[in-house]
């Protein structure tokens, strides 16, 4: 996939990279964050030699999916997409039990044609969320234990 390239009408100045006829070819996530932030100017998108200027209400929307895409993009390259059954296997459990996580909303995953995926920090996340509970729990439990001066042997 090509670098989505952004056309906008700015001042130039030696941080900004210089447009070309066709636009300016953003090459990584940082670089099109900083340009974004810069301008507030009207943003249009060029698909082949047809450009598509965006309205100002529908900008920011194209440019947290453009955002959001990088950011998979990225994490598909380090490696960091698991599947429900990697899941499964990090968080100990059953990989039905991962899709009904992933069903109730109580674990973030996006659909890559009809499988799940999950990063990989949002399952790590979603571990320590589990473990926290389970300390919080235990925890209690061994307060109440003392509460009614029971041992455990």
């Amino acid at each position: 996939m090509a670098a989505p390239k952004i056309k906008h009408k700015m001042s130039q100045t030696k941080s900004t990279p210089r447009p070309t006829k066709r636009g300016i070819k953003v090459r990584d996530y940082a670089e099109l964050k900083k340009l974004i932030a810069r301008t507030g100017k009207r943003v249009s998108i060029m698909l082949g030699n047809e450009e598509i200027q965006l309205p100002k209400s529908e900008q920011k929307l194209f440019v947290d999916a453009v955002l959001e895409a990088i950011d998979i993009k990225g994490a598909q390259k380090n490696g960091s997409i698991l599947s429900t059954q990697e899941v499964a296997d990090l968080l100990n459990v059953s990989r039905p039990f991962v899709v009904k996580l992933i069903e109730n909303h109580q674990l973030k995953a996006f659909n890559v044609g009809s499988h799940r995926r999950v990063l990989e920090l949002d399952a790590l996340a979603f571990r320590q969320k589990m473990r926290n509970e389970k300390n919080e729990a235990l925890d209690a439990l061994a307060k109440e234990t003392e509460s009614l001066c029971l041992e455990f042997r």
